[in-house]
């Protein structure tokens, strides 16, 4: 009985630290400030991908990143050549994105008035609001990331993450 409660203990005592650790992440005003500096070019890409989007209409639409000059979207198989300043600008903002985030895109995903610029693991995301209204996802609506904390980095941009219980 004695090693139950002991076998509990520990089981809590690191559910307890995963809690904590999962959320006291946040962007700090160092790397809100390195965002910032970068937050024309930012604007930018965001704006390419949010262009492409409005153009083909509705649902979700999934994107590469920046590759050989040209950004690929996976639902239209529609390739988008980009002039030699948009690619700089898009260097740049990947740059600032893996300043807040401490890791790299995976692309972009565009919904509604958003766009999604998605880590890696796809459990953390900078988005781009149109609108400025808060995002309730991380990549796209249903994506199954759910709790989620939502940080305003500045006008129009957010710091989305998932807040569950296993990272």
């Amino acid at each position: 009985m004695k090693r139950l409660k002991r076998i509990g203990l520990i089981v809590l005592v690191i559910i307890l630290v995963i809690t904590v650790v999962n959320r006291n992440r946040h962007v700090s005003k160092n790397t809100r400030d390195k965002f910032l500096k970068n937050l024309d070019d930012c604007n930018i890409m965001a704006e390419i991908y949010y262009k492409e989007f409005r153009h083909y209409g509705t649902g979700i639409q999934r994107y590469s990143n920046v590759k050989s000059g040209k950004i690929y979207c996976y639902d239209y198989s529609n390739e988008i050549v980009l002039s030699d300043e948009e690619i700089e600008s898009c260097q740049k903002a990947w740059n600032a994105y893996f300043e807040v985030i401490g890791r790299h895109t995976d692309g972009a995903v565009a919904y509604d008035t958003f766009v999604s610029f998605c880590m890696e693991d796809g459990r953390s995301a900078i988005v781009y609001s149109e609108k400025d209204k808060r995002p309730s996802y991380i990549n796209y609506p249903d994506d199954g990331f759910k709790p989620v904390i939502v940080e305003k980095i500045t006008d129009h941009w957010y710091y989305v993450y998932y807040t569950g219980w296993f990272w």
